[in-house]
């Protein structure tokens, strides 16, 4: 099936990398003020979420993980421009290493029901202190959840740029 445009939204992808191998996390954004994602702003988001996850997550990461680099694709024109940003920082989180397969996921929801109402962003990298069977602790919890709330809105503070997460 043909990709259909999806106008003035980029897909941000963070690219991680470890010992069991690559994970991802997609996610989609739309710009503020409105308008076509073109290379320069595709390369500037890829380095506002790139921030955004130094800033936010890297504490919350295992150093097993590496996020290796930030790839921004235009999802307004088929096929769009792509802008990929170089990362290669480890995570920075104390205690031992969850398997790949273990992670927290933290739900998208709009006001609309159905799946394209919805979605979620699993947190790549768990380290074993931060949960209790299969349990986030509250505190971890918490402070997870700050972080991506801080995703809804980034910004690229120097050129007053606002990136929107939506589903």
């Amino acid at each position: 099936m043909p990709q259909s445009p999806v106008p003035d939204t980029a897909e941000v992808v963070l690219n991680y990398q470890s010992d069991s191998g690559d994970s991802r996390n997609v996610m989609h954004f739309q710009q503020s003020p409105f308008g076509e994602f073109t290379n320069i702003n595709l390369q500037r988001l890829a380095e506002t979420a790139a921030d955004w996850w130094t800033t936010n997550l890297r504490s919350l990461v295992h150093p097993a993980f590496t996020l290796e680099s930030v790839i921004a694709r235009n999802l307004g024109v088929v096929p769009g421009e792509v802008s990929e940003y170089a990362v290669n920082l480890t995570g920075q989180a104390q205690g031992g290493r969850s398997p790949s397969n273990v992670t927290s996921a933290f739900t998208l929801r709009t006001a609309l029901g159905g799946r394209s109402g919805r979605g979620r962003i699993y947190h790549v990298g768990l380290s074993q202190t931060y949960y209790t069977g299969d349990t986030l602790h509250p505190n971890e919890k918490n402070i997870m959840t700050a972080a991506y709330n801080t995703l809804k809105t980034i910004n690229k503070a120097s050129i007053g740029q606002e990136y929107h997460l939506v589903v």
